[in-house]
């Protein structure tokens, strides 16, 4: 059975700044704080196929591509050989541009979506209530939470965001 887990969050940038960090898989090393190495395995490092393999600080890894690209609108990826327990694990990011709010610039609502399924049936849907959705959530947040971070001050977070929690979409 899939299950899904959705977070969204407002930029206070336009779109079109802060797509690239989603639609360029090479982006994510300079935000996203458990990120210990990141190889770029495709040709190219946006658009349909572009892949990278991320290594955590923890020693584990994952390898993902991007099946769906529609710039500043969308970036779907499908996540494999990755050593979570799950069957399928896919992420969509999903953008809109958001008027400005004062004298400021427009703004980008990005909404971050996982669906996944673990593995082991009774058992994983068990684990998905007590733990995974729950541990899901919080890898969303800390990758939007780390984004806003770096945007509004240049820095990458020092280890997991702990800003406010993001609202389930």
């Amino acid at each position: 059975m899939a299950y899904h887990v959705s977070r969204k969050i407002v930029y206070d940038a336009p779109v079109e700044r802060v797509f690239p960090y989603f639609g360029d898989v090479t982006k994510f090393k300079e935000f996203h704080p458990r990120l210990k190495g990141l190889d770029l395995i495709s040709e190219e490092a946006t658009g349909l196929g572009a892949a990278r393999v991320c290594t955590f600080k923890d020693d584990t890894s994952v390898k993902e591509t991007v099946t769906e690209f529609a710039a500043n609108e969308r970036v779907h990826l499908v996540l494999t050989e990755f050593s979570a327990p799950m069957k399928v694990l896919e992420v969509t990011f999903a953008f809109e541009s958001l008027p400005a709010e004062g004298d400021g610039e427009a703004r980008a609502a990005v909404t971050m979506h996982m669906r996944y399924t673990p593995k082991g049936g009774c058992v994983g849907a068990l684990m998905n209530k007590l733990m995974i959705r729950k541990n899901m959530g919080k890898v969303e947040e800390m990758i939007l939470g780390a984004l806003a971070e770096y945007m509004r001050t240049g820095e990458m977070v020092a280890g997991d965001y702990k800003g406010p929690v993001l609202p389930e979409e």
